[in-house]
């Protein structure tokens, strides 16, 4: 079995596993292309760099007049839009859209279908847009179309220079790809989503890939994905399997893994693209298999070409003990010299292994065992990073050295370092027989064992819910425990924001959707949906692994976005959505609830309704403050009667996103009981 890793984004976590079988490899695309034809479009005096994605000639164009495509037509996602923008046939124009919604190529064969001499995509990004090749067919409709005017894509950067009624003339020339050889920025990367084990395997090329176009006879097509870069490892694996009668799957999947090259990989990384990049001819030739962790399969116990030693959390540290089976079907015994190689992302660990060489006798085997050890205290927070996506790694390679081939096992430890915030009372703010009356009390939070300091946050909690997770679905990180608000002055606006808290961690939040549903009227009938889900799915259908606030109108359905990237660290089971007060109408008291829905198909919500008042809170919210390793701190909680009668909160949540998974990253202090 061959798996494409999926078209997602660099983002940890693929947001499925590959499947199951007795043999599996999952695939991430490499860019193999070393330039591509490009133009240097002179528009307004000013030279602009494009790539000429279906490598038309630019002989005999002459002088172009620019008609940028504005508003609803910006996109340029039918020929409408090019007309209601002023492009007409013989009209001599070159016509400018953006990125976004319909197929690249589409764009380019609606803007010759309404008469433009030649369509300029600007790019999302600040990068050239892929090279597309002949384009014989509409993408998204799937009709056949001969696209012979160029169309050619800028960067982001470049877009501003394409000003309406400008003149542009077009030159040709090559462009040097600065991808070459490294990872396509559409190839999802790993850890396995749930389980943190290596995934994808090993690497392929997959960007700008010509293959047999469906019903062109010898016709071909140029295409980008993962699609393209798995059927390369299928090929290796078939001719393998061709050179291995006898292998099993496992085996043939081993060669194919064990044998890559990281050096024919631009910043090789492990969680982007596993080993390194297929190698056909050392997959044939090895008759020597090296595997490591074993799994049962319908035909009995495999080996995958891996040491996966999973996510892991702890105060303390890391580690455990794997072994490697290395098995040699060759006439003669085979000696290696043992060795490891960490990856340029690892974090600092103590890696041991058994030997340091080992003989494989003829149609015998041998062992190694690797011993991988780490502390938390080397392990930075996941908290607080710029990238969304920031987790740490252990890993690297076992690396094993013959006179004429080298074998590798690639090893991945996913830690999490926990500190260990409590809060000095397990009891309630205000006990059974104790009237709730105005004032204030202090919050003391100790963090005595915890491998790093931690921020505290405290919240007005509202809503909680059991542990109702489905038996038969796995808990991706969907099942509700508690939820909080809190609330700021923005000016002449207010900030609010809503934490989410869940029973179990995700691996990446974007995989599911979380809901906060909110009555802003109070009027028994929900207005808006303010919800967490990838970004790339909601904004045009293309994941990327991002999680983002939106703002769904409950009646319309109308979305737009809030304004801010969820705080959802990989590997946490907290999320934090913010959103101002003015975009749902709120001035006053209103009610939310919340619900979940997952990528299994899970989903869950709370059984009822919290009440807000985000201009007089019943309980004060937004304290924030750095708890010290080994040491405490403390914040001030005002209560208001009044408005505790009227809201009837739950009681204060403070959000610890560096504890440990799961309940201890919100710690919960009843109002009363």
């Amino acid at each position: 079995v061959v798996a494409s890793s999926g078209n997602a984004g660099h983002n940890p976590y693929l947001t499925g596993s590959p499947g199951t079988g007795d043999g599996v490899i999952s695939v991430s695309a490499v860019d193999s292309a070393e330039g591509f034809p490009g133009a240097t479009i002179t528009v307004g005096g000013t030279p602009v760099e494009a790539i000429n994605a279906n490598g038309a000639s630019l002989d005999g164009i002459g002088d172009l007049t620019v008609v940028r495509l504005t508003g609803d037509n910006a996109l340029g996602c039918s020929p409408a839009a090019f007309t209601a923008a002023g492009v007409v046939p013989g009209g001599k124009q070159i016509a400018v859209v953006d990125r976004g919604s319909c197929a690249r190529v589409a764009k380019a064969i609606y803007g010759q279908q309404a008469g433009a001499a030649a369509v300029v995509m600007v790019n999302n990004t600040d990068d050239l847009p892929p090279f597309e090749g002949v384009v014989t067919a509409n993408a998204d409709t799937g009709e056949p179309f001969d696209l012979t005017i160029p169309f050619l894509g800028v960067r982001s950067s470049s877009g501003p220079a394409f000003v309406a009624g400008a003149t542009a003339s077009l030159v040709a020339t090559q462009i040097a790809n600065p991808g070459f050889r490294g990872y396509a920025s559409f190839s999802s990367s790993g850890p396995r989503s749930g389980d943190s084990a290596i995934s994808p395997d090993v690497a392929a090329p997959g960007v700008s890939i010509s293959s047999a176009a469906v019903g062109s006879g010898n016709g071909a097509a140029i295409l980008s994905g993962t699609s393209m870069a798995a059927p390369h490892v299928a090929g290796v694996a078939a001719l393998s399997a061709e050179a291995h009668p006898s292998w099993t799957a496992p085996q043939i999947a081993a060669s194919v893994v064990s044998t890559a090259d990281p050096d024919k990989v631009a910043r090789q990384s492990l969680t982007l693209g596993g080993v390194g990049l297929v190698d056909a001819a050392q997959a044939v030739a090895t008759t020597v298999t090296a595997t490591g962790d074993a799994f049962r399969t319908e035909s009995g116990w495999a080996r995958e070409s891996a040491l996966s030693f999973g996510f892991q959390e702890s105060p303390l540290g890391f580690g455990g003990v794997k072994t490697v089976t290395v098995r040699n079907d060759g006439p003669t015994a085979v000696r290696y010299d043992v060795s490891t190689t960490p990856s340029a992302q690892s974090k600092k660990a103590r890696i041991l292994l058994s030997n340091r060489s080992i003989t494989v006798p003829a149609h015998g085997s041998a062992k190694v065992l690797l011993i991988v050890a780490a502390a938390a205290k080397d392990v930075p927070s996941s908290v607080g990073a710029d990238d969304q996506f920031a987790f740490s790694e252990i890993s690297g390679d076992i690396v094993l050295t013959s006179s004429d081939a080298t074998l590798r096992v690639p090893y991945l430890l996913v830690p999490r370092a926990d500190s260990t915030v409590r809060a000095t009372t397990n009891g309630p703010w205000f006990s059974g027989k104790q009237k709730v009356a105005d004032g204030t009390k202090k919050l003391t939070l100790r963090n005595l064992a915890g491998a790093l300091p931690a921020g505290a946050d405290v919240y007005t909690w509202g809503l909680s819910d059991p542990q109702d997770a489905s038996k038969t679905l796995a808990d991706t990180g969907y099942d509700i425990r508690a939820v909080g608000v809190q609330s700021f002055p923005d000016g002449d606006d207010t900030l609010m924001v809503f934490a989410m808290n869940m029973h179990h961690r995700w691996s990446n939040a974007a995989a599911n959707e979380y809901d906060i549903v909110i009555d802003s009227d109070r009027d028994g009938t929900p207005d808006w949906i303010v919800l967490s889900a990838d970004s790339g799915g909601v904004r045009n259908g293309d994941t990327n692994g991002l999680s983002e606030v939106f703002i769904v109108n409950a009646k319309t359905k109308e979305t737009a976005a809030a304004g801010f990237l969820t705080q959802a660290p990989t590997d946490s089971s907290t999320l934090l959505m913010p959103v101002r007060a003015s975009d749902l109408g709120i001035t006053g008291a209103f009610s939310y609830t919340a619900q979940t829905f997952a990528s299994n198909d899970a989903s869950d919500a709370v059984d009822g309704w919290a009440t807000y008042d985000p201009t007089a809170p019943a309980i004060s919210n937004g304290q924030f403050v750095t708890v010290p390793k080994r040491g405490s701190a403390s914040v001030d909680v005002t209560f208001n009667a009044k408005q505790i009668d009227a809201q009837k909160p739950l009681g204060s949540m403070v959000v610890v996103m560096d504890n440990q998974s799961g309940a201890d990253e919100a710690l919960l202090l009843p109002l009363k009981k």
